[in-house]
């Protein structure tokens, strides 16, 4: 099977079950923003550097670095200086990977890092269709771009199987526990309210969104396609350790139709 991309438990029996090709997805604890209920949930989840340290010699880390950081400060000469003294904090830490979605720091770490740090494209960016790889064709070097995580929103096998050609050497991570919709406007009317910022009653809403939705949603069309060298990505930072235990299972038992999504138990 290809490499699954997992959140990070600081739980030995977790980390240490059939973990080879498995890297952990954490972050700082100091990087999370105290007024994003997301990231305020998450915290828990968090790693210290010298937790990091030591694991990271037995272990793939990798690091989740996502727009809520940024803020649009890395198109500014001190956020430029924090987002390099960031990324520096990582490698010298250990990380092997790091998850990000920003075109500005994907071109930043495919020109300044890549020697050091190997990249996984987050797919917020929306990389659902092989014409995307425009992207990727006028960065200066991306042989450190190991993996695209291939968001599920309009992705069909023959739109899949048409990736894997275009993408070539670059890896596609299929995530398979997210919502997707076959209508543009609900999907992303509903990862809006994911990745916004929230209160307490977000669990709420989106429980009422679905039920209001649901006719829109489908499950994933990969369900069948179940295919040893795929990647996978399986659970967010937040999401209570049960959850991504039973949908890796799950993956393993090839019973692809019995994952269960997370978009609402990020809030548990």
């Amino acid at each position: 099977m290809g490499e699954m991309l997992l959140p990070l438990y600081l739980d030995e029996s977790f980390m240490d079950s059939e973990s080879e090709g498995r890297i952990y997805l954490t972050r700082f604890e100091q990087d999370f923003q105290k007024d994003c209920f997301l990231f305020h949930e998450a915290r828990d989840y968090a790693i210290s550097p010298e937790e990091a340290r030591s694991i990271s010699g037995r272990h793939q880390l990798c690091y989740a670095y996502d727009m809520f950081h940024f803020e649009n400060r890395e198109f500014t000469v001190e956020g430029y200086q924090e987002i390099c003294k960031d990324i520096e904090s990582m490698i010298d830490t250990g990380f092997k990977y790091i998850l990000v979605s920003n075109p500005y720091i994907i071109e930043l770490l495919c020109n300044e890092y890549s020697k050091d740090i190997r990249v996984i494209v987050s797919s917020q960016l929306e990389i659902n269709q092989a014409h995307s790889k425009i992207f990727f064709d006028v960065l200066n070097n991306t042989r450190n771009i190991s993996y695209v995580v291939v968001s599920q929103n309009h992705l069909h096998k023959q739109e899949f199987e048409e990736m894997r050609r275009t993408f070539g050497s670059i890896g596609l991570m299929v995530e398979l526990d997210r919502l997707i919709s076959d209508n543009q406007i609900v999907h992303e009317q509903f990862n809006n309210m994911i990745y916004g910022y929230y209160n307490d009653s977000v669990k709420c809403h989106l429980k009422e969104y679905i039920e209001e939705n649901r006719r829109y949603f489908r499950k994933q069309d990969l369900v069948d396609q179940f295919d040893e060298n795929i990647s996978y990505k399986l659970g967010e930072i937040g999401v209570e350790k049960e959850l991504p235990e039973k949908n890796l299972k799950h993956l393993l038992n090839n019973e692809l139709e019995e994952i269960q999504v997370i978009d609402y138990d990020l809030w548990q």
